[in-house]
């Protein structure tokens, strides 16, 4: 079975919001200040429906920013991609209840049903005084399988899982 291909901006957690901050810059040195190569900061660019870097006028820069921002990002299986949108524009701010088991201490929080990988990384890196990246996230199935996180199309699929079964607790699993 295929594992699922995470996105670089995912990966990274590089939002448009940061591309548009670093838009008046020359790609170089936009690449340099996100901490990226060059190459990458097109590739992400590209996931973002972003075709070149944006010309070095402000005023176009907006304009092109604008625009890009109904483009969705290109995803390999679009049934997916508008299932997940779906789920998107049907979030109504709801919260998740996060329990999470690192070693012998448990930690308890809210989620918010739009949060990414990222948003849920840093929170339990945070709560535990852990390093980001050093450790890993598996969530209890419906099944009660441990299942990796790995991006956040999985932590979407997680979420729209339980939901359907109408569950508002997310067993977590850290290591």
């Amino acid at each position: 079975m295929q594992e699922p291909s995470c996105t670089l901006k995912s990966d990274l957690g590089i939002t448009r919001e940061v591309l548009e901050q670093n838009s008046t810059r020359k790609l170089e040195d936009a690449a340099k200040n996100i901490g990226v190569s060059r190459s990458t900061l097109k590739r992400i660019c590209r996931e973002y429906g972003i075709r070149r870097w944006p010309p070095r006028k402000e005023r176009k820069v907006s304009q092109v920013f604008v625009k890009q921002k109904v483009v969705h990002p290109p995803t390999e299986n679009i049934e997916e991609h508008h299932r997940l949108y779906a789920t998107r524009l049907e979030d109504d701010g709801s919260m998740w209840v996060i329990k999470a088991k690192y070693q012998e201490d448990k930690i308890k929080f809210e989620l918010s049903s739009s949060a990414s990988k990222i948003d849920l990384e840093k929170k339990i890196a945070q709560r535990l005084n852990l390093s980001l990246g050093s450790f890993k996230i598996k969530y209890q199935d419906e099944l009660n399988d441990w299942i990796l996180i790995t991006c956040d199309t999985d932590l979407s699929f997680c979420m729209k899982t339980l939901h359907k079964l109408g569950r508002t607790t997310i067993e977590m699993l850290v290591s």
